[in-house]
C-alpha cells in the first residue's frame, strides 16, 4: 500500500486491498472515461510532508511513481468535469511539456470531491527565478528557451490548445535545464475565436481577454510576447503598476486594437533586429497581425543566426544596459499615467 500524506483536510483515500481499489474506480461513474488513465494508489509514494507549493488551481506535493519523481496537484474534481481538453492533455508528448501520467479519484470527502493530478517533476525550478536573478541570462540559455517555448507551444496549438496562462511561473526547468510547460488550469480547447471566459494573469494578459472579446489561440502568442522581453530585459512587465491599471490599459488596447503613444512593453531601441521584430509581432494589438507559433519557429532559427555573432561579453553587457532601459521606460511610463490621470480629475 502506497504511503501518503495526513492533510487535515483528508484529501486522500486509502485502500486495504486492491479489489476494494477496483471497486472504488469502478464507481466513479463521473469519471469513466478518465479512468482508463488511472493511477492506483499502490504506485504511488508520497512521504508525509507539507505541500512544496499552493495555487490558485490546487495544492502540489512531490512523492514517486514507481522510481520516477512526480508531482501531485490535488484539486477539486469539478474542475476536470469544466475542462472539456483534460483526456487531451493525458495524451500529450513533448519534450518541452510536463508529462501527465494520470488521475487518482478521491470522492470520500463529505463536502467535495477531489482528484490528483500525476505530473513529472521539474527538479530547477521555474523560469522566474532565472529572470529576478541579478546575473543576466546566459545567451545560450536565452535562446535555447526562447526556441523550446515556441516549440512546445506550437505542439499545443496544433492540438487546438490554448493555455491562456502562459508566464514564467509556468515554465519549469527540468535537470537538463529544458524547458517544460506547466500550469493548464485555464486551458481550453479552441477552434477559431470561440473562447469568452476572463482568464488569466493580468501581466501577461492578450487585450482581446481584458476587454472581454472573443478570443482564440492567439492570446498565447501575446502572452509569449511579453515573456520574451521579460527574458531580455529581466524587469518586470508594467512594474509598479496595480492590477486593475492594466487590465483597463490592455482593455482598451483590445477595443480600439491599437497600442498607445507610451505603451510600455516595446523592446529596447538597440535590441538586435530580427528579436525586436518577433516581440513586436507578437504583442500586436489585432491578433489576426500575431504569428502563429510555427512561424514564431522558424523566426527563432534567424534570431539564433543574429545573436551568435553577438559575443558573451557584449550580450552580458547589452543584457544590463536593457534591464536599465526598461526601468527608466517605465518610470517614464508611469509619471505619464500619473500626469494623464490628474489632468482627468
Amino acid at each position: 500500500m502506497a504511503t501518503i500524506p495526513h492533510s487535515r483536510s483528508g484529501l486522500f483515500t486509502v485502500f486495504e486491498n486492491e479489489e476494494d481499489e477496483k471497486r472504488y474506480y469502478n464507481s466513479a461513474t463521473s469519471f469513466s472515461s478518465i479512468t482508463k488513465c488511472g493511477v492506483p494508489w499502490s504506485s504511488l509514494d508520497v512521504p508525509p510532508a507539507e505541500p512544496i507549493a499552493c495555487t490558485g488551481s490546487g495544492i502540489i506535493f512531490k512523492g514517486r511513481y514507481g522510481t520516477t519523481p512526480v508531482v501531485l496537484k490535488v484539486m477539486q474534481s469539478s474542475q476536470l468535469k469544466t475542462q472539456k481538453c483534460f483526456k487531451k492533455l493525458l495524451g500529450l508528448d513533448h519534450p518541452n511539456i510536463v508529462r501527465f501520467y494520470g488521475i487518482c479519484i478521491d470522492d470520500n470527502l463529505i463536502s467535495s470531491k477531489h482528484v490528483s493530478l500525476i505530473i513529472s517533476y521539474c527538479s530547477k525550478g521555474d523560469l522566474m527565478r532565472k529572470i529576478a536573478h541579478n546575473r543576466p541570462l546566459k545567451r545560450s540559455n536565452f535562446l535555447k528557451w526562447m526556441q523550446q517555448t515556441a516549440d512546445g507551444m506550437a505542439y499545443l496549438h496544433r492540438q487546438c490548445i490554448a493555455h491562456r496562462n502562459l508566464k514564467p511561473q509556468k515554465l519549469l526547468l527540468d535537470e537538463e535545464q529544458n524547458v517544460r510547460i506547466s500550469g493548464f488550469a485555464l486551458c481550453k480547447e479552441l477552434k477559431g475565436a470561440n473562447g469568452d471566459t476572463f482568464c488569466g494573469t493580468a501581466l501577461y494578459m492578450a487585450p482581446e481577454i481584458a476587454a472581454g472579446c472573443k478570443h482564440s489561440i492567439k492570446v498565447d502568442v501575446w502572452s509569449y510576447g511579453v515573456v520574451l522581453r521579460e527574458m531580455l530585459t529581466q524587469v518586470h512587465p508594467y512594474a509598479p503598476r496595480n492590477t486593475v491599471s492594466i487590465v483597463l490599459e490592455l482593455g482598451d488596447i483590445g477595443t480600439k486594437k491599437r497600442w498607445p503613444d507610451t505603451f510600455p512593453l516595446l523592446p529596447p531601441s538597440d535590441c538586435p533586429t530580427k528579436l525586436a521584430e518577433l516581440i513586436r509581432q507578437c504583442l500586436a494589438a489585432n491578433y489576426h497581425e500575431r504569428p502563429s507559433f510555427d512561424d514564431i519557429l522558424n523566426m527563432t532559427k534567424e534570431i539564433e543566426d543574429e545573436i551568435s555573432k553577438i559575443d558573451d561579453d557584449e550580450w552580458n553587457s547589452k543584457k544590463k544596459s536593457w534591464r536599465s532601459m526598461a526601468r527608466r521606460g517605465f518610470c517614464y511610463f508611469l509619471n505619464a499615467f500619473r500626469l494623464l490621470i490628474t489632468l482627468a480629475k
